[in-house]
């Protein structure tokens, strides 16, 4: 098919002998493109210019038209026709196009250049790392974090990985009653004269388990909770509670050193109270947990606390209630010795 173009696109042509008046505008002229085909590359020439008939004189100035250069899909050397028209027999001739796909060949080649000679070093790298390390991990690079990761590392962070991690060896059972008696130990549960006095206690025991488990300010209900939690007692458990309680919790008190009396004789061990020194009526409970400990003395011990401090006012603080350093030291040689009884 024709391309119809302005005359502002035509070429130039012959000029007239006369006359000399002022130049008409061209009639359209049809132009019909020819394609050359060569190896690699499709060449589109200046179209065969079909004029059509006209008896005005062109301007001599012709205008540069550009070839377009696409490359080939095939390197078949058969020659395309367009519109009907063979390419050997087209009028005009096809300009030389510059060798612009040699340009990009030379191009290619050079980055293909580039990019073996980057393999090479990356595998000489690799090979001398694995030469000097004994073959351990190769070095990891930009952007390739997920290179160079040991079996064990993805099995770690895989979930689907078969690799069964190192299980921590299970917990030990706790000795029984009789392998904790054989090996005796002792057991103190107490208050904040408890705190005191324990590093006394355990300096007095060197050469034995001993554990203190003691709180400031614990109640006789706590302290019971926290001895019901020690499921496997030692030979020995020694009580130190009450002094944050009312002289009206007789009853509660009596049932709690019940109940230590029973399990030290089912057990085969032994127990230990200590009397209550505070401000306040405490004659009564004092009492009761000495004839508590008379009836029951092949199992209870009694570690009378109120008879010492009469004895030693002078350890006595300020409170009415806590000691000096020497009250607290003779306080843990008393529970030290019933422990021993």
């Amino acid at each position: 098919m024709g391309i119809p173009i302005t005359s502002t696109m035509a070429p130039a042509l012959p000029t007239a002998a006369a006359p000399t008046a002022a130049i008409p505008m061209l009639a359209p002229v049809y132009m019909q493109p020819v394609v050359y085909v060569m190896p690699q590359q499709v060449v589109y020439a200046a179209p065969a210019q079909l004029p059509v008939a006209s008896t005005a004189t062109a301007p001599t100035t012709t205008p540069t038209t550009t070839p377009t250069v696409m490359p080939a899909a095939s390197t078949s050397t058969t020659p395309a026709t367009s519109g009907g028209g063979a390419v050997d027999g087209a009028a005009g001739g096809a300009q030389q196009v510059g060798q612009v796909p040699g340009e990009l060949t030379s191009v290619l080649q050079s980055l293909v250049q580039m990019l073996t000679q980057l393999v090479q070093l990356v595998q000489a790298s690799l090979a001398q790392h694995a030469t000097t390390s004994g073959g351990g991990t190769p070095p990891s690079m930009p952007g390739c974090s997920h290179m160079g990761k040991t079996a064990s590392t993805e099995s770690k962070d895989d979930p689907e990985s078969t690799t069964t991690p190192d299980q921590p060896d299970p917990p030990k059972a706790p000795p029984s009653n009789a392998a904790r008696d054989a090996r005796g130990g002792v057991l103190l549960i107490g208050d904040s004269l408890t705190v005191g006095a324990k590093r006394y206690f355990t300096s007095k025991l060197a050469g034995q388990p001993v554990e203190v488990d003691a709180t400031s300010g614990i109640s006789l209900k706590e302290g019971m909770r926290r001895y019901n939690a020690h499921t496997v007692k030692p030979r020995v458990v020694e009580m130190a509670l009450f002094t944050n309680n009312s002289p009206s919790q007789l009853a509660d008190l009596h049932a709690a050193i019940q109940k230590t009396v029973d399990d030290a004789r089912a057990r085969g061990g032994r127990v230990v109270w200590a009397t209550i020194v505070r401000p306040g009526s405490y004659d009564a409970t004092n009492q009761m947990i000495r004839d508590m400990a008379a009836r029951n003395a092949d199992v209870m011990g009694l570690v009378d606390w109120r008879a010492m401090i009469d004895q030693h006012p002078e350890w006595l603080a300020k409170d009415g209630v806590h000691s000096n350093a020497a009250g607290y030291a003779a306080r843990a040689q008393a529970f030290a010795d019933a422990a021993r009884a």
